[in-house]
């Protein structure tokens, strides 16, 4: 029989992390949003539920199949993504101006 030395695993380490040291979640489109990105992702956001709720309580009268539905419904949420846009940099523009 072969003797077979007992394999050591080395001890586990767990890293200590400061809460400073974590990145924080900024929920605020403020100062510092010069392409309009979180005010259009707001306006995106708003526009799809919005777009949701109207063609589900009017859907089913509108004579509209689940494609012409589902387009309309991503028409709506992309233009409104653009005018969040829109105004998230002119938003900017008038503060910083």
């Amino acid at each position: 029989m072969l003797n077979r030395m007992p394999i050591r695993r080395a001890a586990a380490r767990r890293s200590r992390t400061s809460q400073n040291s974590l990145p924080k979640p900024n929920f605020y489109s403020g100062g510092n949003d010069s392409c309009g990105c979180a005010m259009g992702a707001k306006f995106l956001v708003a526009g799809l539920i919005l777009a949701i709720i109207w063609y589900v309580w009017r859907g089913p009268g509108s004579g509209l199949a689940i494609g012409g539905i589902t387009a309309r419904v991503l028409l709506w949420s992309f233009l409104a993504a653009c005018v969040g846009k829109t105004f998230g940099i002119a938003r900017y523009s008038l503060r910083r101006g």
